[in-house]
């Protein structure tokens, strides 16, 4: 799950996203770009490892590691502790239940900052991996916007993941509720830090990095293709892995 997430949905959307970029000098001539590889590759690893240490975070969170009846406990013990009065005043359970779920998110929260985290130090080593005649000037409030965005919006794919799945596991429109708000957490932080960009262009500048350690960006754009499909592959195998220990175990 850390590959899909850190390598797909960040990585990859980032390389894809970036093929999309044409720069052009004051004689509306193309600029080239070029990627640094050790760069490039080091983004893939620090997105997959962040993923994977608040996946194993949030994985320790109280409602996911419950059972239903643990939980019924749980919230029996709630009731204990208010009046009689304040029970009365539940009208609606599900209303009480929601209400509970935001107690002690403390853990969902570090495991959403440290996914937020590898959405924005992928994107800036990504964006510092670019070689082109020229640099980039970088405006720090809206630095400040994208990590926001990605802070709340991973935190509350998180939390949707962990607390509201763990809850009602049936219900499908959660999984693409959580997804849907993770993509939001990386396509908005990406794209404000795109905003909070300003390519400038030097004619005369001179390229020190040598060409054994740079890609093209229409390679960039095929490696990050490539990187996707096979990490689909490889999750699909995993899956059908475990639908066939599943199914063996029900037997």
């Amino acid at each position: 799950m850390a590959c899909s997430l850190g390598g797909i949905a960040i990585w990859c959307m980032h390389f894809i996203g970036m093929a999309a970029v044409t720069l052009k000098n004051q004689k509306s001539e193309i600029i080239e770009i070029d990627y640094r590889i050790d760069l490039t590759v080091t983004s893939l690893c620090v997105s997959i490892v962040s993923c994977l240490i608040g996946l194993w975070i949030c994985a320790r969170d109280k409602s996911f590691t419950k059972d239903k009846k643990e939980k019924i406990k749980d919230y029996i013990n709630l009731l204990k502790q208010k009046t009689i009065g304040e029970i009365r005043n539940i009208k609606d359970k599900n209303v009480f239940i929601l209400e509970n779920l935001f107690i002690d998110v403390h853990i969902l929260a570090l495991g959403g900052t440290c996914a937020a985290i590898g959405v924005c130090v992928m994107h800036y080593i990504g964006m510092e991996a670019m070689i082109f005649k020229g640099h980039i000037v970088w405006s720090p409030g809206i630095i400040t916007a994208s990590v926001i965005i990605a802070l709340i919006a991973a935190t509350a794919a998180f939390w949707i993941m962990f607390r509201l799945l763990a809850l009602y596991p049936n219900y499908e429109s959660l999984r693409v509720g959580s997804a849907v708000i993770m993509s939001l957490a990386v396509n908005g932080m990406h794209y404000t830090g795109m905003g909070a960009a300003k390519f400038q262009y030097y004619e005369d500048k001179v390229n020190k990095i040598p060409n054994s350690n740079l890609i093209s960006q229409s390679v960039a754009l095929e490696v990050s293709i490539l990187v996707g499909v096979i990490i689909v592959f490889l999750m699909l195998i995993v899956a059908i892995a475990d639908i066939r220990s599943w199914y063996y175990n029900l037997q």
